[in-house]
Formats: C-alpha cells, structure tokens, sequence
C-alpha cells in the first residue's frame, strides 16, 4: 500500500511539472518570444514618419477618388497622417455604428444617408465638416419611354420606382414623390432592388410596357441609355442640395484633434487644386481609382463620370457653410439638411423631425472659417504643387435659366405639376393671405432646389360672375405669385404668368388657388 501510495504522488508531481512546463512553454511562446522579437525590430529599424494613422470609413465610389490619391497622400505626410481607408461597400448603416463605437476616426456619408442611419441609430456621432462633392447627374431614374414618357404619367396605381434601399438612389426616388402631385400614385410606390449593376439587369429583363422606373448610378446610366428605347425620366443634374457627399468626424475625435482635422481638409482642397488645374488630371484619377477598386473604366466612360459630378473645391466650400456672402446662388448646407429631411418626411422615410429643426448641430464650421480666416487657397501654393498657374479656383454657377419668348416656351415639355397647399388670395382680389405666405416661402425653398426647370403659373377663378373680371383675376393672381417668387431671388427668366380659362367645377380653395408647373428643355 505504501508503495503505491508514493507511486501516486509521483505520478501527480510529473503531472504537476509537466503542466507547468507547458504553460511557461506557452506564456514564453506568446509573450516572451514576440516581445524579444519586437524589441530586436525596434532596434534594428527606424521611427515611422507617421504621427498620426486616422481611420476613414468609404465605399469605391468615384466622387471619393481625390481622397484615395497618391497627391492627397503626399500633402498628408509632410504633416505626419496616413489615412487608412475601410471599404464597407456602401453599408450606412455599418459605417455610421463604427463612427458611433470610433472604430474609424472619420467617414463619407451622402447628406441623406447619414439623417437616415443616425435616426435609425438613435443619435448623430458625427458632425459634417466639409461638402466632397455634388451628384450632377451621376444618379438618375430610368424607364422605357413607352411606360412612361414623362414623370407625370407615374401618377398611376401601376407605376413603381425600383431602388436600392439606404442609398443616395432612394433619396432620388423620393425627391419627385414628395414635390410632384401624384394622387393616383399607389401608397406601396416603391420595389427594392440590390444595387446598380442588379437593378439594371432587371430592367433588362422587364416588358417596355411596363410602368416601372429603375433608379441606378454610374456607369450604369450609361449602359441602360445603350437602348434607344431607354430614357432618363429624373436625374441629380436637375437637382442641388438633395445628392451631396460630405466628409464627417466623429465628435469626440473632433473637439480632441481639430487640428489634424484642419490638415486633412487643407490637403484635400490643395489635392483637388492640383487634379482639376492639371491636363486631364480628373480624368486619370477616376481612371486610376477605379481600376484599383477592380472596376476599370474606358477614358470615354472616365470623363462621361468626371462631367456627372460636381467636386466641390475650398471657395465653393466657404460659400455652402455660409462663410463667403457671394455664394452665386449655392445653398446653405443647413439649408440642404432642411431639405432632405423634408423629402425624407414627406415620404414616410423618417416618422418625424429627428433634430427637431436643430440642423445646425449637424455640422460644423469651425475648421472652414479658420481656414478663411488664415486666408487659405490652394491656388496660392500652386507652384509647389508644380503648376504654370495662380488662377484662384472660381464658384460654379450654371444656375441661370435663359430668358424665352412665346415660342420657345412652347417648345419645353412638361415635366409635372407640383405639390403644394393650395394658395388662397382675398375675396375678388389678387392679394397674397398671410397664411399662403408661409407656403409660398416653402416653394422657394423647393426651386432653388430645381434650379433647372422653368415655371409656369396658372392664375385659377370660378365660373361664376363677370367673365372679363374672372380672366384678369386669374391672370393677375399668377402674376401675383410670381412676383412674390421673384422679391425671393427666384430668376424671373423661369417664371411665365398665364391664366386658366375660369371653371365652374371649381369651388371653394380650389379656385383660390394657383397651379404650379414644371417645364424642361429636353435632356
């Protein structure tokens, strides 16, 4: 018994040892070991030139490619950032959690985008602190011409528009669902779709005669208009403020280190100096971008994208977040949000107002306004940058409509009539109420969004009364209108005035009321 009493503690001893020459083994092996290692590097290497490694959260579209350029990196290094970009193929909602948690320090979002995910998330982690670029045309809804001809004839129970859902084309989609008037429009207008590529093979395959519009992006657009039987119904070049791509920080990173945030704008817009003064600089970039994402393009197809989107550069910049007092008709980017949230709203995208009209806490000014004050250009440093030019970048401004006479205004087709409240004038008179004014402000809001579309103005009056007097009431109530518009900045070139014959079928504020109607050149 003795014996095998000792032969047992033995056995345990052993066991004992050898567990613990397993661990030490281990602990040396995942500590030790790599720490030796570590150590041995650091002394036989050199310190990183990089200060700073600052996260950035973004998809491979386009608009994005001065970020991801070899001059962005350069302006970078001589102030010791390296950005490190995380493509989550477009998932906003991903991307803004991971703003949220600070897994990445900074993050492009679409204006929309970014209302959407954060109300979705319960709050705002980020703050916008400069516009990327503008959609001009980039984003655009499709449709056989057969099905419909025009936006007006989606007003049907038939008519659907196929998206992606949490994207910059959804927010398309709902722009001419919430201003146009399509009372016969289905409640369930809407069918989703999985992205450009998908939702254009779906096109493909879908009768002309059936009344679906496919809303798509580059450079699918250009491959949907291969078909002669294909046209563009709505696109973001007959838009400002709705499609636009900003840079957010994440708050807590931002009030932390606003001046490496300052740096990264600064070399931003000296980048963008650099591509856009340099012989087709764009054009290769979108090239190069592209087919480093794996998504090569032709030089025909580069320059087709690089003319579909409105990169905005340091005085543009200045000019949407109020700074500059001459911004050429560029919207507020409070103005913008407004908007967007409207649309959002009256689509049933968003229940409600999730900042409560506070869409100033949504951006933030501060790292613009010192850049002014520091009287900063890019094109001040041009010679650095290697370039024959001094030329100070310009604000873009294609906004002014041509004044038309009788017959050219014939010639625009009709795009839909809008949607708003009907506007009430006094009894007889062709005064403005007080409470149409509010309305009437609204509308302004909504054409310097349109900025593409010429207006026309139906004067309405009932059936009922002197005929002559009805006639002159109708039209001097148009007229009315418009020069209420007009003392709001609206370009008179875009306004035309004219008067419904007076109608016995209409009563009440029905025939109080103007009719407002959109006209276009064709595209």
């Amino acid at each position: 018994m003795g014996n095998k009493a000792q032969d047992s503690k033995r056995l345990t001893k052993m066991i004992v040892i050898i567990i613990a020459i397993v661990i030490i083994a281990f602990i040396g092996k995942t500590y030790y070991v790599p720490k030796s290692k570590k150590k041995l590097v650091n002394a036989t290497g050199s310190t990183s030139k990089y200060k700073y490694e600052i996260t950035v959260a973004i998809d491979s579209f386009p608009g994005y490619a001065i970020l991801r350029s070899d001059e962005m990196k350069k302006n970078l290094a001589s102030s010791g950032i390296l950005l490190k970009f995380i493509d989550d193929g477009g998932n906003y909602n991903e991307r803004i959690g991971k703003l949220k948690k600070r897994s990445v320090d900074l993050a492009v979002f679409t204006i929309d985008a970014n209302i959407k995910a954060s109300s979705k998330l319960g709050e705002f982690p980020g703050s916008m602190i400069m516009i990327i670029d503008e959609s001009n045309g980039a984003d655009a809804i499709v449709a056989y011409k057969n099905a419909l001809p025009d936006i007006k004839s989606l007003n049907s129970p038939d008519a659907k528009l196929c998206f992606t859902p949490d994207s910059p084309s959804e927010t398309l989609a709902r722009i001419p669902v919430a201003h146009f008037a399509l009372p016969k429009l289905s409640k369930k207008w809407w069918k989703h779709g999985d992205g450009a590529q998908k939702i254009y093979k779906l096109l493909k395959k879908t009768s002309s005669s059936e009344k679906t519009a496919f809303v798509i992006w580059e450079p699918y657009v250009l491959k949907a208009l291969e078909n002669p039987a294909v046209h563009i119904l709505f696109d973001s070049s007959r838009t400002r403020g709705y499609i636009v791509d900003v840079l957010m920080a994440n708050r807590k990173f931002l009030s932390e280190k606003p001046e490496l945030i300052s740096n990264i704008v600064s070399a931003y817009f000296s980048s963008l100096y650099y591509y856009t003064h340099k012989k087709n600089g764009m054009v290769d970039l979108v090239m190069k971008d592209a087919a480093a994402g794996g998504e090569p393009l032709t030089k025909s197809q580069a320059k087709t994208i690089v003319k579909k989107i409105r990169w905005k550069n340091t005085l543009e910049n200045y000019a949407h977040f109020g700074i500059l007092t001459n911004t050429l008709g560029l919207q507020h980017i409070e103005d913008m949000i407004r908007n967007i949230t409207d649309v959002l709203i009256k689509t049933d995208a968003l229940s409600d107002d999730p900042v409560d009209g506070n869409y100033s806490s949504l951006f933030y000014d501060s790292i613009l306004k010192e850049l002014h004050e520091k009287d900063f250009h890019p094109g001040k440093l041009s010679n650095q940058f290697g370039l024959q030019t001094s030329d100070n970048e310009k604000i873009s401004n294609d906004l002014d409509l041509k004044e038309l006479n009788e017959s050219e205004w014939n010639e625009l087709s009709i795009v839909g009539e809008l949607k708003i409240e009907p506007i009430y004038f006094g009894r007889g008179n062709a005064r403005i109420s007080m409470q149409s004014k509010y309305e009437m402000n609204n509308l302004v809001m909504v054409l310097n969004s349109f900025p593409h579309y010429y207006l026309r103005l139906y004067g309405n009056t009932r059936k009922v009364g002197d005929a002559q007097a009805n006639k002159k009431l109708s039209l001097d109530r148009a007229n009315s209108a418009m020069e209420f518009l007009v003392n709001k900045g609206i370009n008179k070139n875009r306004i035309k005035a004219e008067r419904k014959n007076p109608n016995s079928r209409l009563k009440g504020a029905s025939a109080q009321s103007v009719i407002f109607q959109f006209l276009q050149k064709g595209y």
